[in-house]
């Protein structure tokens, strides 16, 4: 009996930012959650600071849904047209200043 191997699943970078932003979005919630059920138990202090962490949670989601738009948009239209995903240019460029882009995304890099 052959044995079969599982291929690796390939995720573009603008399905991975769309992973991560609703997982953000789900944390959001949940934080929002416990912020409202502290504020109920008469602990503000604490769920002013879950609040924070939602409210940045979702401003984030926010900003990774708009690069996951403009990688969708930059593989329908080409790179240098609308300079939105960075990795496609990467390619092409090997002498880009990689650093800054990094920082840019968390210092994960565009991978």
């Amino acid at each position: 009996m052959a044995q079969r191997t599982i291929e690796p699943i390939r995720v573009t970078r603008g399905d991975a930012l769309t992973i991560w932003a609703a997982a953000r979005e789900r944390a959001a919630d949940d934080l929002a959650f416990r912020a409202a059920q502290l504020t109920g138990a008469a602990h503000w202090d604490a769920a002013a600071g879950l609040r924070a962490a939602a409210r940045l949670l979702r401003q984030r989601a926010v900003q990774e849904r708009a690069q996951a738009a403009a990688c969708r948009t930059e593989k329908a239209d080409g790179p240098r047209m609308t300079g939105g995903c960075r990795q496609a240019v990467w390619a092409s460029d090997r002498d880009a200043d990689h650093a800054s882009d990094r920082r840019q995304v968390g210092g994960r890099g565009c991978f």
